[in-house]
């Protein structure tokens, strides 16, 4: 335009020079001057920039190094050659490719679709190369054909890509986005999404690259799209360049690059027909070789089936050996392959029977245990089972067994054997029925010993009050007549002594009192356990100056005496830890109820039953006290859980129902 402009001005200053040239004259050097303009217009450029994708395999993408190649690659390069055009090849994630390109920052844009959309800012070359788009799933889903099979999957794809809008088009809203499909295939490997939908020839070269092709499934193909080149809208000029510089590519050369980077057609008949005379010398060849071949695979025969004696011998000198019965069936157990001679110790009949009568080892098994035991490697024989079965003996007694029995599978992965081993359990069983019956026997005898401990205790307060306080109570009234009939001042050390014998009276009686409370608190009885906890927290407090709080609901029902009597205990045993070894200087004691559940929790500051463990002093250790507390919790069916506070301090719970 620069050169248009300053040839009108020349051309203008030639008009005022030469007014007395003819018209005609100055009409030809016009037309001239605008020809020549209209020439430097319309000049094709040096130069044009291309965008397209990073990773469209084999199209375009990178390789290890980061260099680009692929088809697209060597196409234009032999474009750049045809029109002497020079090339400035950028790739980019796709999504940035469109968007840079709309705001004109590239001249052309490659392996682009066209659509709707995409026509408002761009004009498009005819299609060069067709592909199709695929659902790619994992091999462990199935159900997935269509589009519509799609709705409820969150589906993969490279954003920017013409796929979103006809998924959601077809209902498919669960769409994640990826910056190109090389992060596609990646975020698939590591099971990010599980359905994904890409260009198939892309996907089938990142799936193999990565070694996982046989992880995942494609359906049959859902979307086919033509790949072209486009310009800017309204370019017309550089489309026509883009567009005949391609068309002058000899068609060869195309099919070479195209073979470089896709393979060369395997022909049928010419190729074969070239090995026709080398097949035919090898067959000779073959037939040649046979005879010695065959030779040798009878004498591999012979050695392989003479080691297979060998080794099943040994199995069998194994098998015999050991003190379980090694056994063998179908999948079906209808039929009896082997059984070990351990098998006539536990069952007390012989292996012949057992082979005559294959179901016959069932026949033994306890009636309540049968169905079951037989049933399981039938209805399932691809899962391994275990179980512990009573046998019956021909002679009336009884063996306890344990049957672990695994299935065999052949090449294919069927089942074609179960195999397994039974292990005779009896001593183990009695022993263990033996020590649970011992465990229930001392549980309940722990109990006895603390209902006794308890009548004992509340017969002994009985006793004191209604005979030793009523005694010492006729005492102290005696003591005050004779502190009144003694008032001269003659007898003064006489008053003296009846005085003093009133105040060690009074004393006894404290004693007394609070012995009887702790044999057995009155409140207890008359008033419930929560009102007992708060007697014995003030008392306690009084004693060791350490504060006790009781926060206690009220039962809608109130719990049995033994469980009263059982956490009045626990909390008598708790607070006396407290204060021989968790140094705290507050305690807090909690009573609810609910859903017939009487819970009790001791929480205090103290050192926590770790501190209490790192003590080195010689005070006597609180295990005998947990033990203590534990065992009166089970003994009215009850739990107990302690723990150590994680700032400082021990919580204790006890959970009995009523």
């Amino acid at each position: 335009m620069a050169f248009s402009y300053s040839f009108v001005i020349s051309l203008r200053r030639l008009i005022v020079a030469t007014r007395e040239m003819p018209r005609l004259l100055i009409f030809s050097l016009a037309v001239v001057s605008l020809s020549a303009a209209a020439q430097t217009a319309v000049e094709t450029p040096r130069t044009i920039r291309v965008v397209m994708d990073n990773a469209y395999a084999p199209y375009v993408f990178r390789s290890d190094e980061g260099q680009l190649q692929g088809i697209l690659i060597d196409q234009w390069q032999a474009w750049e050659k045809k029109t002497g055009i020079k090339v400035e090849i950028h790739s980019m994630d796709w999504d940035d490719a469109l968007r840079r390109m709309r705001a004109g920052e590239f001249d052309v844009i490659d392996c682009v679709v066209d659509t709707a959309e995409r026509r408002d800012y761009l004009d498009f070359t005819p299609a060069y190369a067709m592909v199709e788009a695929s659902i790619f799933f994992h091999k462990d889903i199935s159900g997935i054909a269509d589009i519509e099979s799609l709705q409820g999957f969150p589906v993969g794809v490279k954003t920017g890509d013409q796929h979103i809008d006809r998924l959601r088009e077809n209902g498919v809203t669960t769409v994640i986005r990826f910056a190109n499909n090389r992060e596609v295939i990646e975020a698939a490997r590591q099971h990010k999404i599980n359905v994904f939908v890409v260009d198939a020839p892309s996907a089938l070269y990142l799936l193999n690259r990565l070694g996982i092709e046989s992880e995942f499934r494609h359906s049959s193909p859902i979307f086919r799209d033509g790949l072209r080149r486009a310009v800017r809208k309204g370019d017309a000029n550089l489309l026509r360049t883009v567009a005949k510089g391609f068309a002058d590519i000899p068609r060869d050369e195309l099919k070479q690059i195209d073979e470089k980077w896709l393979g060369r057609t395997i022909y049928g008949y010419r190729r074969y027909l070239s090995y026709v005379g080398y097949a035919t010398a090898v067959a000779i060849l073959l037939i040649a070789g046979l005879v010695g071949w065959n030779h040798t695979l009878r004498r591999a025969i012979l050695q392989r089936t003479a080691a297979l004696a060998e080794s099943e011998l040994r199995f069998r000198q194994i098998a015999e050996s050991i003190r379980e019965v090694f056994w063998m069936t179908t999948p079906t157990m209808d039929e009896l392959l082997y059984a070990s001679p351990a098998y006539e110790k536990i069952w007390g009949q012989s292996l012949e029977i057992l082979r005559q009568r294959p179901r016959s080892f069932m026949e033994a098994i306890s009636t309540g245990n049968r169905e079951h035991a037989a049933g399981v490697p039938v209805r399932k024989p691809e899962q391994g089972f275990e179980a512990e079965r009573r046998v019956v003996r021909p002679d009336g007694s009884e063996r306890w067994i344990r049957v672990r029995g695994s299935p065999v599978k052949d090449q294919s992965g069927m089942v074609y054997r179960i195999a397994g081993v039974v292990e005779d359990i009896t001593e183990r069983k009695l022993g263990g029925d033996a020590l649970r019956r011992s465990a229930e026997e001392l549980k309940a005898l722990s109990r006895r010993l603390v209902d006794l401990q308890e009548s004992e205790r509340r017969q002994l307060a009985r006793e004191l009050h209604d005979r030793i306080g009523q005694s010492l109570t006729a005492l102290r009234i005696n003591l005050a007549i004779l502190q009144t009939a003694l008032g001269s001042p003659a007898i003064g050390a006489i008053r003296s002594r009846v005085d003093d014998s009133a105040a060690l009276l009074e004393s006894m009686l404290d004693t007394i009192e609070n012995v009887l409370s702790e044999l057995r608190p009155p409140m207890l009885d008359d008033q419930g356990l929560a009102a007992a906890l708060e007697w014995y927290a003030t008392s306690f407090s009084t004693r060791t100056g350490i504060e006790v709080a009781v926060r206690a609901s009220t039962p809608t029902v109130r719990p049995s005496p033994q469980v009263e009597i059982a956490l009045f205990r626990i909390a008598q045993e708790a607070l006396n830890n407290v204060a021989k070894h968790a140094r705290a200087r507050r305690v807090e004691i909690t009573l609810e109820h609910a859903n017939g559940e009487c819970v009790m929790s001791v929480q205090d500051d103290g050192i926590g039953l770790a501190g209490e463990q790192q003590d080195t002093s010689n005070k006597p250790r609180p295990g005998l006290g947990m033990i203590t507390m534990r065992e009166r919790s089970q003994a009215v069916g009850g739990r107990f859980d302690a723990w150590a506070l994680p700032g400082r301090g021990t919580r204790l719970t006890v959970r009995v129902p009523y």
